[in-house]
This record gives C-alpha cells, sequence and structure tokens, in this order.
C-alpha cells in the first residue's frame, strides 16, 4: 500500500508540473494571439472604412458557418479519438481519412459558394466579382488547418500549438494589413487572412505518417471511424450553426436594420472585448480539457469532477478580474486600440461584450464537461435556447438603441444559454458518465 501510495503522488506531482509548463506555453501562445488580435483591430480600423470591415466580418461569417458546420464533427471527433488510434497503431491511416474528408467538404463548399455569389449578389456584403477567386484557397487553408491542428492539441504537444497560433497571429496581422493597404476592400481583407492562414498550415501542420492502405485493419479503423464521427462528432454540425447564431446573429440583424457600417463599429468593439474574454478562457480550455478528457477516458471519475471543480473557480476569478479591469480601463482601451472613426459608443458595448463573454466562458466549461461524458447531443438544446435568445433580443433592442443594443441582446442571449447548459448538465444522470459499451473507455473501467 505505501507503495502504490508514493506511486500516485509521484504522478499527482508529475501531472501538476505538465499541467504548469502546459500552462505556460499556452499563456505565452493566447497572449500573443490577443496582443497581435487586438493591434490588428487598431491597425484595420486605420486602413479600411466601417463599411469595408463590416461587411468582411459578414462575409467571412458566413463562410465560415458554412465550412465549420462540416469541419467541426471532423476536428472534434479527431481532438475526442485521435489518441485512441495513436495507440492501436493506426494514427496515420486515421488522420489521412479525416483529411480526405476535409478535402471533399473543401472542394464542395467552394463550388456552392462560387455559385451562389454568382447568382445573389446580396451575399457578397459589397464585394465585389473577385471575390470568387479567394474562396477555393480559404476553404482549403481552413480545411488544412483544422484537420492537422486536431492531432497536436490531442496529444497535448503544447510548444508546437502555442508557437502555431502565435505565429498564425502575427501573420494575420500583417497580411491583412498589407492586403488593405494595397486595396482596402473585402476582397483583400479576406485573401489577407487566407495567406496567414496557409503559411501558419505550412510551417507547422504535418502529414500523418505513411501506412497501409488496403490492409482489412484499416478497414476495420474507417470503419470505427465513421461511427465515431456519426456517434460523437455529427452532433457538432448543428452546434456549429447554433453557435454562429447566439454569437453573431445581431451582426445580421444590425446590417437589416441599419447597414454595414454599423456591423463594422460594432464588429471592431466586439473583437476588442472578444479576444479578451476569449484569451483567458482559450488558456484554461487548453490546459484542462485533454487532462479532463484523459480522466474520463480512463474511468477516473473522482479526478474528472476534481478538475471540473478546479476549472469552475479558475475561470470564475479570471472572468471577475478582466471585468473589474475593462470598467475601469474601458474608455483608455477604446482610444488606444480603435481609430477615431469606431470609437462612438466603443466603451459601452465593450464592456457588455466583455460581460456577455465571461458568461460565455463559463459555459464553456460546463459544456466541456458534458462533452467528457460523450454526450454532445445535448448541446444542441442548449445553443439553441441561446441563439434564438441572441436573434430574438436583437430584433426587440437594436431598433431601439442601436449598435448598443446589439451588444445588450448579445449578453443577454449568453446568460439564456448558461441557464441551459446547467439545467442541461444537472439533468443529466449520472449513470451517463459511465461510457456506453461500445466506447473504449467501457473496457478501462470494466
Amino acid at each position: 500500500m505505501a507503495i502504490l501510495t508514493e506511486l500516485r503522488q509521484r504522478a499527482g506531482a508529475a501531472l501538476g508540473r505538465r499541467m504548469v509548463r502546459d500552462g505556460m506555453w499556452i499563456t505565452a501562445g493566447h497572449a500573443t494571439v490577443i496582443l497581435c488580435g487586438i493591434l490588428a483591430i487598431r491597425i484595420i480600423t486605420e486602413l479600411a472604412p466601417a463599411a469595408v470591415f463590416g461587411g468582411a466580418s459578414l462575409l467571412l461569417g458566413t463562410m465560415t458557418l458554412a465550412m465549420g458546420a462540416g469541419l467541426l464533427p471532423l476536428s472534434q471527433t479527431q481532438v475526442r479519438y485521435h489518441l485512441q488510434h495513436l495507440k492501436a497503431g493506426d494514427g496515420g491511416p486515421y488522420n489521412r481519412l479525416i483529411a480526405s474528408y476535409a478535402a471533399v467538404l473543401a472542394a464542395f463548399f467552394s463550388v456552392a459558394a462560387i455559385a451562389l455569389l454568382l447568382i445573389w449578389p446580396a451575399l457578397r456584403a459589397g464585394a465585389s466579382i473577385w471575390i470568387i477567386g479567394v474562396i477555393a484557397p480559404w476553404a482549403l487553408a481552413t480545411a488544412a488547418r483544422a484537420v492537422l491542428i486536431a492531432p497536436v492539441h490531442a496529444e497535448r504537444r503544447m510548444r508546437r500549438y502555442a508557437a502555431w497560433i502565435a505565429t498564425e497571429a502575427v501573420l494575420l496581422m500583417t497580411c491583412t494589413a498589407i492586403a488593405l493597404i494595397f486595396d482596402p476592400s473585402i476582397e483583400a481583407f479576406i485573401a489577407g487572412q487566407t495567406i496567414a492562414i496557409s503559411f501558419a498550415t505550412l510551417a507547422f501542420g504535418r502529414l500523418p505518417s505513411k501506412g497501409g492502405h488496403q490492409s482489412a485493419g484499416h478497414a476495420e479503423m474507417a470503419r470505427e471511424a465513421r461511427a465515431q464521427i456519426v456517434r460523437y462528432g455529427l452532433p457538432f454540425l448543428p452546434l456549429a450553426v447554433l453557435g454562429f447564431a447566439y454569437s453573431q446573429g445581431d451582426r445580421y440583424v444590425l446590417a437589416a436594420t441599419l447597414d454595414t457600417a454599423a456591423v463594422g463599429l460594432y464588429a471592431a468593439s466586439f473583437t476588442i472585448a472578444n479576444r479578451m474574454a476569449t484569451m483567458v478562457g482559450g488558456i484554461m480550455t487548453d490546459v484542462f480539457r485533454p487532462i479532463l478528457f484523459e480522466a474520463e477516458g480512463n474511468g477516473a471519475m473522482d479526478r474528472g469532477r476534481q478538475i471540473f471543480r478546479i476549472w469552475i473557480v479558475a475561470i470564475l476569478v479570471a472572468m471577475a478580474g478582466l471585468l473589474i479591469g475593462i470598467l475601469i480601463f474601458g474608455d483608455l482601451i477604446a482610444a488606444l486600440f480603435l481609430a477615431p472613426d469606431y470609437r462612438a459608443g466603443a466603451r459601452d458595448v465593450i464592456c457588455l461584450i466583455a460581460l456577455g463573454y465571461g458568461v460565455n466562458m463559463i459555459t464553456q466549461v460546463v459544456e466541456n464537461r458534458l462533452l467528457s461524458f460523450g454526450v454532445s447531443s445535448k448541446l444542441i438544446w442548449t445553443k439553441l435556447a441561446g441563439g434564438a435568445a441572441n436573434i430574438a433580443l436583437a430584433l426587440v433592442f437594436i431598433p431601439l438603441f442601436g449598435v448598443i443594443g446589439a451588444a445588450i441582446a448579445n449578453g443577454l442571449g449568453q446568460v439564456v444559454m448558461l441557464a441551459a447548459v446547467i439545467l442541461a448538465w444537472v439533468l443529466t444522470p449520472r449513470r451517463m458518465a459511465v461510457p456506453r459499451p461500445d466506447q473504449p473507455e467501457a473496457a478501462m473501467i470494466a
């Protein structure tokens, strides 16, 4: 017993050291992302009129929704099951299979998007006909990034992950600024983003190791992977759509009620506040989520509960500190990071969005707890509640308060979604924490 106790203590100490090391790398990576993201807002608002920034936000949002709805089931399945296939010796074929699905998705998206933009010019959000030239490269770069970064995250190679997202952030800021200097247009904005994503993915993404393609083992792996995508990943498709509704639906109501220039003013302030909150939440997610999933996957239910409690306390403290800082320095933040033409009402928008996304970061902790149980489908109804609330409230508050009304609607929508997620978690029977018989974790517990 003494030996077992000593081994557990050593394992716990090693886990603690790894959490600290991973946390340092993730903190550095996300700090670079937030710094570059906020600096980019200042640069872009100096170079691009509000109508261009607003139109680019609307068009990129629509494109991201369409691609993300297909990519999210693939990438989330990778994060959840990559290590299992790696341990089974078929990690290479598994990731190539996922990559082939993503390539087909990118091709289908490109054809459909180009056709729609040609047939329905209003979808271009003010961009010229030349926007069709960046659709396919953007789709390919986005798909490649999604399927290549997921294994890095699943394996908890945090040094590489942090370097990837930090380099990408620098490139996004630089390439977009250069593109707008030459041509302050929507198509130049998206072209700059595409070039940045492509360079970062080429620098840090790695193709899976080679392996046999025709073996019976590979065929069995392919069937198992498809089953995992359907069982675990497919519920993320409606989650992507509903997530878009609760996070960006207000922008489309704003465009319909006012114009794309109003969207640009809102999107600039929104991005500053959103990035601050998501940086803090993202650091904690990248540190805690792999550990939580690993604990649940190994049947360590007590350990999973402990990690969840620590995560909740940490995010509450961090979000409270962030909100206090923004309330005190909101005017200074707007003056530093927004061009003069974008500052009207910016402080109020930044404070409201920071509050809303502080709530959202708490929501994501509870969502990941449900995901660690393998019940991703339960999140569909919570996202539906948040998305419906955001759009409904936007329809009420935007005509009354304009851009600030969009921020109010977004914040209240986040509160509604948190309430729905907590309700789903409370109503989830604790027996669901035990993996189903068709999941590999069940064998470990048995």
